[in-house]
């Protein structure tokens, strides 16, 4: 028994730190001091030093608590801790209760998981490392739900006091996120505090689509609010920015300005809750002006060719120029009491020469499309040659052929104004000598007539040149 006793007691050392699984044999005991640390029991069993909790003092024997206490598996009443290389798994209905008083200054934890993985020095081994590995399977039969984690943070207004939910920091990595849902439903749920029946989601579909919507239990007043302190900056990738049909694009709050299409390929432009201007795609495009005053600045060109040669433009006060090509073709000016002028440059004037359809009681021609016409007698006389004259004044021409019989005439001139009712001036044409004139009758030979409508009067004189030959 004595030698044994000296044994024991000459395997129980005293070390300045924990000891290292190389040093002493099964059995051994040592006694770690660590400064600023305490005192610590060890023990060798199996090969591996085995740590007890740190040793109080005997004048605290009454007052003791446990730190750092290192166990394989603690049970405290149902609840089960189990330690394993994954970390600590709990089972069981499991209840972490702290209290703390405001009395002093001092900030606590309810819980604290430190985790830390070191890198190895060599090698390519990977870790997909969790801090907490929540898993919740429920079924139920009735009307139930489940929650992965349910958080409630209530703070107070006695001080100066910010309550927060969840607090992520999350950097330092090649890749991160500080929130990643995966869900086959509503990714998020945004509640109103003062009615849980106001809410907003966020859900993104298996393409990638994402919708915000919002929704309220009243009228429809849940709108969706951008308040940005800078630029707000659409930057899609399709370069298309997309509005539903018939919805408007409001820039007074929302109520009477705004860009909508009014309907199908029409782009309508509404000011103060008037149409200025509409923008259309039809068998014609087209741009309609509506109420409102188009204006260009002094000097300042209407380009129509991408900005290049061709334009419209104010040269210098009260004088119009058109250029096609960067030459001048056409130039309007205002000289009051000087009289108004327009200049044709190196331009011509021509006209679409339009053919009447013959008909042997009345032919109609319009001057009101075309200031020169083609005529061809066809089987036989004219009785009423109708004259159609524009609103304004000016000189018309109407050339006449001869069939290949000939022997045809025109009994009737008469005179119509723009609105297609008789000229008040005088409803048949006056031509030079006070009768009308003698057409030529040899087959396929030409008479030109020349009229001169004078529009204020809705008067039209005319002369007749004859017997072009051929």
């Amino acid at each position: 028994m004595s030698k044994l006793l000296h044994i024991k007691g000459s395997r129980t050392k005293i070390f300045s730190s924990l000891p290292s699984n190389e040093v002493g044999n099964d059995g051994d005991i040592i006694l770690s001091t660590i400064k600023g640390k305490g005192n610590y029991l060890c023990a060798k069993i199996n090969g591996r030093w085995n740590v007890a909790n740190k040793l109080e003092d005997l004048n605290k024997i009454g007052k003791t608590s446990i730190k750092n206490l290192g166990v394989d598996m603690l049970r405290i009443g149902n609840a089960t801790l189990i330690q394993n290389q994954s970390g600590i798994n709990i089972n069981q209905s499991t209840t972490i209760d702290k209290n703390a008083f405001g009395d002093i200054a001092e900030n606590l934890k309810g819980l604290y998981i430190d985790f830390d993985r070191t890198v190895a020095g060599s090698g390519t081994a990977a870790h997909n490392d969790i801090g907490i590995d929540l898993d919740v399977n429920s079924a139920s039969l009735g009307t139930s739900s489940v929650k992965g984690m349910d958080i409630d943070v209530v703070g107070a207004t006695s001080g100066t006091h910010t309550a927060i939910g969840i607090d992520l920091d999350v950097d330092s990595a090649d890749t991160n996120i500080g929130i990643l849902i995966n869900t086959a439903g509503t990714h998020m749920k945004l509640v109103a505090n003062a009615d849980t029946d106001d809410y907003a989601t966020l859900a993104v579909a298996n393409t990638g689509d994402l919708t915000i919507a919002t929704v309220g239990d009243g009228s429809n007043d849940s709108d969706l609010t951008l308040d940005v302190d800078g630029d707000l900056i659409l930057d899609p990738s399709t370069q298309k920015t997309i509005i539903n049909a018939t919805d408007g694009l409001y820039f007074d709050g929302g109520t009477h300005t705004y860009i909508a299409e009014s309907s199908a390929d029409n782009l309508r432009f509404t000011v103060g809750g008037t149409i200025l201007l509409d923008l259309t795609e039809a068998l014609i495009n087209s741009v309609n002006v509506n109420a409102a005053i188009l204006t260009v600045d002094s000097q300042k060109p209407i380009y129509f060719d991408g900005g290049s040669n061709t334009y419209i433009v104010e040269s210098s006060a009260d004088v119009l120029d058109i250029k096609v090509g960067n030459d001048l073709i056409f130039q309007i000016t205002e000289s009051a009491a000087d009289g108004n002028t327009i200049d044709i440059e190196n331009a011509c004037i021509g006209f679409t020469q339009i053919e009447p359809t013959y008909d042997a009681t009345t032919t109609v021609v319009d001057f009101r499309h075309s200031n020169k016409q083609n005529l061809t007698f066809g089987s036989g006389s004219i009785t009423n040659l109708t004259l159609y004259f524009p609103l304004v004044s000016g000189n018309f021409q109407l050339l006449i052929k001869q069939d290949g019989t000939g022997s045809r005439t025109i009994t009737n001139y008469k005179v119509y104004e723009f609105d297609e009712s008789l000229a008040d001036g005088s409803v048949a044409v006056i031509f030079a000598g006070g009768s009308n004139p003698t057409l030529t009758t040899d087959a396929n030979h030409v008479d030109i007539l020349s009229f001169y409508w004078d529009a204020d009067n809705e008067i039209a004189y005319g002369v007749a040149t004859l017997d072009f030959q051929f």
